[in-house]
Formats: C-alpha cells, sequence, structure tokens
C-alpha cells in the first residue's frame, strides 16, 4: 500500500475521483479467484490489489482534508480591540 501512497502524491497533478475505482473494481473481483490460484498469481493479484488501495486511501484523504474553494476574491471588514500590547 505504501507504494500506492508514494505512487499518489509523486503525480504532478490531482487526479479525477472517478478514476480511482478504475483499477480498484477489476482488481477485487480477480482477487476472489486469485485466492485459489497458484502462488504467483495470488501474489502478482494480491500485490496490485494492494497498490491501488494506498493510492485509493491516498486520494481519499486528500479528498476528505480538502478545503473549500473561494469563487473568486472575498472582501471583509474585521472589527474588534486590543487588551493588550507586548512591546517584546
Amino acid at each position: 500500500m505504501a507504494i500506492g501512497i508514494r505512487a499518489y502524491f509523486a503525480l504532478p497533478e490531482e487526479p479525477a475521483a472517478w478514476t480511482m475505482a478504475g483499477p480498484l473494481l477489476p482488481l477485487l473481483l480477480l482477487a476472489i479467484p486469485a485466492v485459489r490460484a497458484a502462488m504467483t498469481g495470488r501474489t502478482l493479484t494480491l500485490a496490485l490489489l494492494a497498490l491501488a488501495t494506498g493510492f485509493a486511501l491516498a486520494k481519499g484523504a486528500t479528498e476528505r482534508a480538502a478545503m473549500p474553494r473561494l469563487p473568486g476574491p472575498v472582501t471583509a471588514t474585521v472589527e474588534g480591540r486590543v487588551l493588550t500590547l507586548d512591546r517584546a
């Protein structure tokens, strides 16, 4: 999974959210028969599944942490009063 996470953060731009399901769903379907397959097929399928899962987890964490974007410049008025002044 760490390689998938590393691959995600190495991308030059943010991938679309729908691209996460592309490799993950077929690999999940392959993983079911791969459990009964020969050791090489099982190892390769489960390694690819772990890589795709790490990639999807990194994308999910990025989406959860994303801040809402403002549509343009915002002007605001801030009012308050100074209680103490520290002249350090």
